[in-house]
């Protein structure tokens, strides 16, 4: 603790520097639009406390009555145990990571709030930065910790008692008592004494832009900076004050709520609004500042939440105006504004921004327009009366005009002038001559040049396009140009011609597509109304109508009848942005007035509405559901398996927006079976309800979408199933299915087991039979094989070739024996089949003494496919008998197996005497008889039959007697011949 001097010194030092850096200045109006909300409106309480914002853009709002959230739109109970209702917080805040909410109250106690209500501490006051808690004991003991209070970061002993505000910086805790403000290094705990005095600190606050720490006191602010300490000179007149919160918007502009009205800090000015200026501001508590929608909601000490909006119109009224007068068109001249009561009163906007009398008409108003400095005034009834410099100098009436009533006066860019009436339009040109253009005999309150010279106007019969004097287009109901009146026109850079109506809506005209209504597309949402239709700086179309002022992108308005977006909703102007009524007229020829300096003019039935066209931020939405209530109970259960018994679900959801002006707007898709699976129609409501849902799984799809018709709006999802009774379900059907195929099935097994029975025995029969031929087949095939081979041994024996007799009879041998082992497989494997088959032919080759040459080939992958057995060999017996054996040449037989797509070929081939020569010399010998290729054929015709295999045989002439070639083709894909 410092010595006595030097606090002396130092608070001197204090007072010496508050010559400040603040100029002083009294603005009586209040640049922003207030709107209230209370207990009307949800609120548990007229006296809001504390405001805190949360992860979602919403904010949770304490009261002295209990704690609610507030997305904008509508305030909702905040769920928790009534038991924290006990205790008056001020103040709260969320967990950074976790939906737990905590507060310190005006007792000192620091509790959790929600989800569960728990006592977990009592300190002389709290700070909460980020993701520190800070607080200060009783006892002087500053304790940096986590919410939870589970972990102490940091704690320092210090002389401070009773401790009134702590703040917690980088390097530094900042502290007060109710007499003075401490600065205390965390790392060295060195105090320093930097305001001393009657001061009673109720806030710090760091400045995130600055660093520099803001201090509040009951009539005082300081600033603390690397320079020093600064007092912000103050300058109230209603006596003692108390300041109660600080909030920043940018580096050097910030808002002090106080107990009288805020306070606004400008660079080096301060602006006061107090509620004795006129200005509807009560004594105020919390202040929060909406970065993104630019606005401020303040808690109040008598009328709930209060929102200031930046005003963005102004209505200005004429302070002799009586009664509901309307304004009716605007004009200028000079860069002056001239507007009129419908009741003869024309009155202008002076450099004050005051309307001022001008002139007073004993007529009924409809239209203004000045023209070379002269005030052409269209009336009801009287004709059109043109004025100079207040002075009468014309006035047109029948036979010059075919009716009285005057609704507007236009001067085109060739010098002609176009009269407006309720029986057509009048032309003068530059002679003076008056026409009146045939073809329209109808009212006509709007007037419109084309880019291309050509006039438009508007009516209760739709649109007349002109060349010259000529209706060169009309444009009316037989075209879908449906309305009471076309009051504005449009042209855009394109060519398309946007034509506005009273009570039909916005359309677009061009000669290749023709008439399209803008209105009439789904998700739709402009107004009915569009008595204007001018383009703002910004790139918005402002639209006038009878319930306030919409304004849409151009390029968004394009691409939503162009396909490309499926929505287009406009941004709203009314009350909310200073608009005392926001009933407009437009009926009559300039029903708005763009002006200098981005302001645009519009009559409405009170006042004259000025507004400023202004670039508008775009922010995403993010939508939340917010509650489910399944039968009208509140669903809190992560479990989302819904009983059968449910007959109505309801989704709660919104997307936090503080503003009308955004138009915030919702669509919703339930996807699920027998579901449409599509957009709902846009919708204000922020909950949607399903009644009678039939079994089964549901996705709820939910999207925001607002005046910037975002074409990739953020989606939520809500998943969850409605069971089925079990008689609904598909266990049941198949159980029930099941027992009755089971009845069926034993009411006729009994019948069909004797069929069966009998099926089987037949069966057996007809495979014993099969089977019986094949072996037949294979018994004659057997000997007519072996036989054929001891006649080759005998006959060497006969010749005395004893050498080559043995040598044959030992292939022999071995080649018995392989046959043996396989006579009664029906089946062999290729590599086994061909075995058989080179012994044979090497037997066959001595005993015809190498009379021809031979190869047997089959690639590898082939080998171990099963063939039928015995099918190769005759033929290549009846190749070396018939047709090597009488040749006069050395002869070649090749046997060659193959893949052919899905068959297994077999080819063996020789180069003999032929079939033709064979069969000659067959006819010589006497009781020739050839059983082999009748075998094979007979064995062929029993395989198909058993096993369904069905064996192509072909045999034909190489060349006239020069050889034969047998083709065996047998299925791969069965089976059977698998090895």
């Amino acid at each position: 603790m410092k010595i006595i001097f030097f606090r002396r010194a130092l608070f001197l030092l204090i007072l010496f520097c508050l010559h400040t850096h603040f100029s002083f200045s009294q603005e009586s109006k209040l640049p922003y639009v207030v709107s209230y909300y209370g207990t009307k409106q949800g609120l548990p309480q007229n006296q809001v406390i504390s405001i805190l914002p949360k992860k979602d853009g919403s904010l949770t709002i304490s009261t002295t009555n209990g704690i609610v959230n507030y997305n904008g739109a509508e305030f909702y109970p905040f769920i928790a145990n009534d038991e924290y209702k006990k205790y008056l917080y001020i103040k709260i805040t969320w967990h950074p990571k976790k939906d737990i909410l905590y507060g310190w109250e005006i007792g000192g106690g620091y509790n959790q709030i929600y989800p569960e209500f728990a006592n977990l501490g009592k300190f002389s006051c709290v700070s909460f930065e980020d993701t520190l808690l800070t607080y200060v004991t009783k006892e002087g003991v500053i304790v940096e910790s986590n919410y939870e209070l589970t972990h102490t970061y940091h704690s320092l002993k210090t002389s401070v008692q009773s401790a009134k505000a702590v703040l917690n910086t980088p390097h530094y805790y900042y502290v007060s008592d109710w007499r003075q403000l401490y600065r205390i290094d965390k790392k060295s705990g060195e105090e320093e004494m930097i305001l001393d005095g009657f001061f009673d600190i109720l806030r710090l606050r760091l400045n995130p832009y600055t660093q520099d720490v803001y201090a509040l006191s009951q009539e005082n602010a300081y600033v603390i900076s690397s320079e020093g300490v600064n007092r912000i000179p103050l300058k109230v007149t209603s006596g003692r004050i108390i300041l109660r919160e600080i909030e920043f918007i940018n580096k050097n502009e910030s808002f002090i709520s106080y107990s009288d009205g805020l306070i606004h800090l400008k660079d080096t000015s301060l602006y006061y609004y107090h509620s004795y200026d006129g200005n509807p501001i009560p004594p105020l508590y919390s202040i929060y500042y909406q970065k993104k929608e630019n606005c401020f909601l303040i808690g109040t000490e008598y009328n709930g939440l209060m929102k200031l909006t930046p005003k963005q119109a102004t209505s200005y009224l004429h302070p002799y105006q009586k009664g509901s007068q309307s304004f009716v068109s605007v004009t200028s001249n000079k860069g002056v504004v001239f507007s009129s009561y419908t009741k003869g009163n024309i009155v202008r906007l002076n450099e004050n921004n005051e309307l001022e009398e001008y002139l007073s008409l004993n007529a009924f108003i409809a239209s203004l327009s000045f023209i070379d400095n002269q005030l052409y005034v269209g009336t009801w009834g009287s004709g059109l009366m043109v004025f100079e410099n207040k002075r009468m100098v014309d006035s047109i009436v029948p036979p010059k005009l075919p009716s009285t009533h005057v609704y507007g006066v236009f001067r085109d860019s060739k010098k002609n002038t176009w009269m407006a009436t309720e029986k057509g339009v009048v032309k003068r040109g530059a002679s003076g001559k008056y026409e009146l253009l045939p073809g329209i005999d109808t009212r006509i309150v709007s007037i419109y040049e084309l880019r291309n010279g050509n006039m438009c106007f508007g009516g209760s019969e739709g649109v007349f396009i002109v060349s010259g004097n000529k209706v060169v287009r009309h444009l009316g109901a037989a075209d879908g140009l449906i309305c009471k009146e076309v009051r504005s026109f449009y042209e855009d850079k394109r060519g398309a011609l946007w034509i506005g109506t009273y009570n039909g809506g916005l359309y677009r005209y061009t000669g290749d597509e023709g008439l399209i209504s803008v209105n009439n597309q789904p998700n739709c949402m402009l107004n009915q109304d569009v008595f204007t239709v001018i383009k703002g700086s910004n790139g918005l179309l402002y639209m006038s109508s009878n319930q306030g002022i919409w304004a849409v992108s151009e390029q968004k308005l394009n691409d939503f009848l162009n396909g490309t977006i499926p929505y287009l909703i406009p941004f709203f102007f009314g009350e909310e942005t200073g608009i005392l009524n926001v009933e407009f007229n437009g009926g009559f020829q300039n029903n708005s007035l763009q002006a200098s300096g981005n302001r645009i003019f519009f009559p409405s039935i009170q006042g004259v509405v000025n507004l400023e066209v202004k670039d508008i931020s775009f922010r995403k939405l993010h939508p939340v559901f917010r509650a489910v209530f399944v039968n009208d109970t509140l669903h809190n259960s992560p479990d989302n398996t819904f009983k059968r018994e449910t007959h109505t679900v309801r989704f709660d959801f919104n997307a936090t927006s503080f503003l009308d002006q955004y138009n915030v707007l919702y669509q919703y898709k339930l996807e699920g079976k027998g579901m449409p699976s599509r957009w709902s129609t846009l919708q204000k409501e922020q909950s949607v309800t399903f009644k009678m849902l039939p079994p089964g799984k549901y996705r709820l799809t939910v999207r925001a979408i607002d005046g910037f018709n975002d074409l990739y709006p953020e989606e939520i999802g809500y998943e969850f199933i409605i069971q089925p009774h079990f008689y609904e379900t598909a266990v049941f059907w198949v159980v029930l299915i099941a027992a009755v195929l089971l009845a069926g099935f034993v009411l006729i097994r009994s019948r069909i087991q004797r069929l069966r029975k009998a099926e089987r025995k037949e069966s057996r029969i007809n495979h014993t039979i099969t089977e019986m031929k094949i072996k037949t087949i294979q018994s004659r095939m057997n000997p007519h094989f072996i036989f054929n081979s001891l006649n080759n041994i005998i006959y060497l024996l006969n010749v005395e070739k004893y050498e080559e007799a043995e040598q044959l009879l030992n292939d022999f041998a071995l080649l018995l024996r392989r046959f043996l082992e396989k006579s009664d497989s029906s089946f062999l494997t290729i590599e086994e089949e061909l075995e058989i088959i080179d012994l044979y032919l090497a037997i066959q080759q001595r005993r015809y003494n190498n009379a021809f040459d031979y190869s047997v080939e089959c690639p590898p992958e082939l080998a171990k496919r099963t063939i039928p057995s015995m099918l190769i060999q005759p033929f290549v017996e009846n190749s070396i008998i018939h047709g090597v054996a009488h040749s006069d040449h050395k002869c070649f037989l090749s046997v060659c197996v193959r893949q052919e797509n899905e068959f297994i070929e077999i080819r063996i081939k020789d180069n003999g005497i032929g079939r033709v020569r064979s069969r000659e010399i067959n006819q010589n010998r006497k009781n020739h008889v050839s059983y082999g290729i009748q075998l094979v054929n007979e064995k062929i015709d029993v395989i198909f039959q058993k096993y369904g295999i069905k064996i192509d045989l072909s045999i034909e002439d190489v060349e006239e007697g020069s050889g034969t070639l047998v083709v065996l083709k047998i299925p791969m894909n069965d089976k059977v011949f698998d090895s």
